[in-house]
């Protein structure tokens, strides 16, 4: 476990946070604000409200654009596409956003957002378990006992926000990874179930041991995240700095 811990891996941890910090101002200035009411009622049909509620609902509104047409671009997401009753305007919106970044829009893993988006049906259950290689029940029971999983959910969100970025082989390390800290989780619920319906000593040490297997298995992804230099994005063209206002 100190292994897991390093002064080195805690260095790349700091470096991660201020990836994350980058590429979040530049969303922000750059590309949240561009279309918002659009992209926004493109998504959300009950209306928008002025302030707080246009922006959130246009930032998930952007996290589900991002999802279809940057981190999952695929024939299937493409036919997905097509069969939003608003397709053609999401495909003429997103070209106009390429044309004015000149660069691939950036997002990180965002649990609590995209389950968001999960509960307004933008995103399915297999796409949080592509995204997070996490079933539906254990990211709400992360999002649920956040105070002790806090740690847990970053490190998901840097494996989202890192994985097409890696090198071919350092990916597939942290894929496999995921998918064992996936598996951990899935004991973890086993378990509290098993301890809720008997409330014997036994099963509370299982749950113990299962805890503690799951966020080993959590620093070992992030121990291959961090196991190479944190890439750095490619910056704009400088005629493409300006915010993007409408």
């Amino acid at each position: 476990m100190e292994q897991l811990n390093s002064p080195d891996i805690m260095e790349q941890v700091a470096c991660l946070r201020h990836r994350r910090h980058d590429t979040v101002c530049y969303f922000e200035k750059n590309v949240l604000s561009f279309c918002l009411n659009i992209i926004a009622s493109c998504f959300f049909w009950d209306g928008i409200q002025p302030g707080f509620d246009a922006l959130s609902k246009g930032y998930l509104a952007w996290r589900a654009m991002w999802y279809l047409f940057v981190f999952r671009n695929t024939e299937d997401m493409s036919e997905r596409r097509k069969a939003r009753k608003d397709g053609t305007g999401l495909d003429l919106i997103w070209n106009a956003v390429e044309r004015k970044l000149f660069r691939e829009v950036q997002l990180w893993g965002n649990i609590e957002n995209d389950w968001n988006l999960y509960h307004y049906q933008e995103l399915t259950a297999k796409d949080l378990r592509y995204l997070y290689e996490q079933d539906v029940d254990c990211l709400r029971y992360i999002l649920e006992n956040l105070k002790y999983w806090d740690v847990e959910c970053q490190i998901l969100n840097d494996y989202v926000g890192l994985r097409r970025y890696m090198p071919r082989e350092q990916f597939h390390k942290a894929k496999t990874e995921a998918q064992r800290a996936g598996t951990a989780m899935r004991r973890v619920l086993e378990a509290e179930d098993r301890l809720g319906q008997s409330g014997k000593p036994l099963d509370l040490e299982v749950l113990g041991r299962r805890i503690y297997a799951a966020k080993t298995c959590f620093l070992q992804l992030r121990g291959v995240l961090c196991a190479k230099p944190i890439p750095t994005f490619q910056p704009p063209r400088p005629d493409a700095a300006q915010p993007l206002l409408v």
